[in-house]
């Protein structure tokens, strides 16, 4: 039985940036592993890889990505904010994926340092062959001495599976319903808003939380630093009001309004809160959960110093 082709569109968003940064090794390997997994795929899948960027990461794109138009604008240009820092906004990365390819069958976000496994396009086409309209695939964290000169003991390596949300399997045609508000990359809570979109507009979506399909070279903390805060803060304060209007869209489904009071319900109990509005109380966190809090940070700075 010959199987229909699933056409994929993977965007990734490259930065130019300096050694300093854990991306400057992380984005290379990202880059490598994308084309191995696509020159691994299966004959059902037809995977195009696109990048979309500013004008000033060109020289870091590899020449077997799709190059979209140019990014015209940044966080800075939707609110004020102290520090300058460029960071694009995810609705307009996934704009640019559905007018790569408005055919595409689906669209694959991951954040620019998330690696592939070469099987990753194949797994994800079994996973929506079951039935799933919308998958979100957690990675697994290996050590941070694994470099371009070791992928294959990389792909090896188990690593440990990590809760936070960085990769997003979508039908091209959900693009236009998501409600993103000016949510930026490069700071918190991308995948939480990514997430509670997922659960009001699928049908069927699947979380997958232990597959070796993805990876991420060191355990870096970067939520734990406070460099980015205010740009953490912009996407919370955005977050509260977009999981608003998703509960009001479905408030006739019990079940999708549960999901999204949890998702509130993190963030009410996660990090420091900011002012707060008409629809949330101020952030009062107990004794036990700043306890929990600053225990996950020592151990996180642990882990990343072995």
């Amino acid at each position: 039985m010959v199987k229909k082709k699933i056409k994929l569109t993977h965007i990734i968003n490259p930065v130019a940036i300096g050694p300093a940064s854990d991306l400057y090794k992380a984005q290379p390997i990202t880059f490598e592993t994308m084309r191995r997994a696509k020159a691994f795929a299966s004959p059902e899948l037809a995977v195009k890889l696109v990048s979309v960027q500013y004008p000033e990461d060109h020289e870091i794109i590899p020449d077997y990505f799709t190059r979209c138009p140019d990014l015209e604008r940044s966080v800075m240009d939707v609110g004020t904010f102290k520090k300058t820092r460029k960071l694009p906004l995810l609705q307009d990365i996934l704009n640019a994926a559905k007018g790569a390819d408005p055919s595409a069958d689906y669209i694959i976000y991951t954040n620019v340092d998330i690696a592939l496994l070469p099987q990753f396009y194949d797994f994800v086409r079994e996973e929506l062959e079951k039935g799933h309209d919308a998958l979100v695939i957690n990675r697994r964290t290996i050590h941070k001495a694994f470099d371009m000169d070791s992928l294959a003991q990389a792909y090896s390596a188990i690593g440990q599976k990590h809760p936070g949300f960085d990769c997003f399997i979508v039908p091209t045609s959900y693009i236009e319903k998501l409600r993103l508000g000016t949510i930026c990359i490069g700071a918190n809570w991308i995948g939480r808003t990514f997430y509670a979109n997922l659960c009001a507009i699928a049908k069927n979506p699947k979380v997958i939380t232990d597959a070796h399909a993805t990876f991420h070279i060191g355990e870096d903390g970067a939520w734990l630093t406070t460099d980015f805060s205010e740009f953490d803060y912009h996407n919370k304060n955005e977050l509260y009001t977009i999981l608003e209007h998703l509960k009001a869209n479905c408030k006739e489904d019990v079940s999708k309004g549960q999901q999204l009071e949890a998702v509130k319900a993190f963030m009410d109990d996660y990090g420091n809160t900011p002012p707060p509005t008409d629809f949330r109380p101020a952030y009062n966190p107990s004794r036990k959960v700043l306890l929990k809090k600053k225990i996950k940070e020592i151990v996180k700075i642990v882990l990343n110093r072995e």
